[in-house]
């Protein structure tokens, strides 16, 4: 099976150790959990070399031993973390939550455009941005749009209705604009309809492979006992639950091969061009809708380069042993790289939408350059 894990599904899983409970016995067990556990930390100590990286693990232990505040200890073992990368794993205390609220809030307040004077495309701007879920309106006879906030798992069938419900509509439209600007990622599964829309030639997928450790494996356990996941997935996770606890210490293959090609037995005609608007918070599956997408030759990138968080993927959450600390590492690595690595790169556009174009523009500034060919 070529699709990965969701990586919205966090399970957590936590070690008991009879241990004291302060910053250093902390760093001491994210360092271990960490370096047994994580998909990339193999690549990375490579890249970094092994003296670095033990001169880094070295100071960080020094400072451990006076910290009391649980918050500073929180920002130090970042620190050690993001040694290595920025995407895909983290430390965070247990204890301290976000409202829900103020994020919405710091979000609207970043995208809405800074202008006393509110047109109507700032306004519908705005209306496109702050909505959380996918939909597709019309711009113009020619040019349709849809807008992607997220690849969250529970999406998939609002994406799989607006394509089956529209697709004559869509199949007999010139011009598709695919908004996923600020979509961080979530699942593969999601955006499996929009595929055959662009489709034009085989597309090629490079396969990924799981670190089979016993606190990895229990993730995979977890994904086959949860009984909202279709079947399907809960099938594939016993499948590969099964490879991993006779691989432990290994990587094993998610796929049945390391590269999938996909053919489809229709071209449409149309959409016949197919822009996709992407900025700096497009990450992780999101990114792998790119990587497939853009091997159609409909397809084109506009906007700014994308954050470059793919090629360590599927997060798991792990608690520490003081239950203070939520350790978040990931569970697999991509088999293209480093060849095709996207981490810490992020994807080009094509077409790079320059800062003399306001974000709120963008949207119709695309529109004309399709509809004007």
């Amino acid at each position: 099976m070529r699709k990965l894990l969701i990586l919205l599904l966090l399970f957590t899983s936590s070690h008991l150790f009879s241990q004291e409970c302060d910053c250093y016995t902390s760093f001491q067990w994210v360092q271990k959990t960490f370096e047994e556990n994580d998909a990339g930390f193999s690549v990375h100590l490579a890249q970094k070399g092994e003296d670095q990286y033990k001169v880094h693990s070295k100071m960080i232990a020094a400072k451990s031993n006076g910290i009391q505040d649980p918050a500073a200890c929180e920002n130090l073992l970042a620190q050690w973390l993001y040694f290595f990368r920025k995407e895909h794993l983290g430390i965070a205390l247990t204890n301290k939550t976000a409202k829900a609220t103020d994020l919405q809030a710091m979000v609207k307040k970043a995208q809405t455009p800074q202008t006393t004077k509110q047109n109507q495309e700032t306004l519908k701007h705005e209306r496109y941005m702050s909505a959380q879920t996918p939909f597709l309106t019309k711009l113009s006879d020619r040019t349709r749009l849809l807008r992607i906030p997220h690849m969250w798992y529970q999406f998939k069938t609002t994406i799989d209705s607006l394509v089956s419900n529209n697709l004559q509509t869509l199949t007999s439209t010139e011009n598709l604009i695919i908004d996923i600007r600020n979509n961080g990622g979530g699942s593969d599964y999601t955006y499996e309809s929009l595929i055959p829309l662009a489709f034009t030639n085989p597309i090629r997928t490079i396969g990924a492979e799981f670190r089979a450790t016993p606190l990895n494996n229990e993730m995979l356990r977890s994904v086959v006992n949860e009984p909202s996941l279709d079947q399907e997935i809960r099938s594939w996770a016993k499948q590969m639950l099964d490879k991993a606890k006779k691989n432990n210490g290994s990587f094993v293959p998610m796929d049945t091969t390391t590269v999938s090609i996909r053919k489809y037995d229709t071209i449409y005609a149309s959409p016949q061009n197919i822009a996709i608007l992407i900025d700096h918070h497009v990450a992780s599956a999101s990114e792998q809708f790119l990587l497939e997408m853009k091997q159609s030759r409909k397809v084109k990138l506009y906007g700014i380069t994308t954050a470059g968080a793919l090629d360590m993927a599927n997060v798991n959450d792990v608690v520490s042993p003081c239950k203070d600390f939520l350790l978040s590492y990931a569970l697999s690595r991509r088999m293209r790289i480093p060849d095709m690595s996207v981490d810490e790169k992020g994807i080009a556009p094509d077409y790079y939408l320059d800062p003399s174009i306001p974000s709120h523009q963008w949207i119709s500034y695309v529109r004309s350059l399709l509809e004007n060919r």
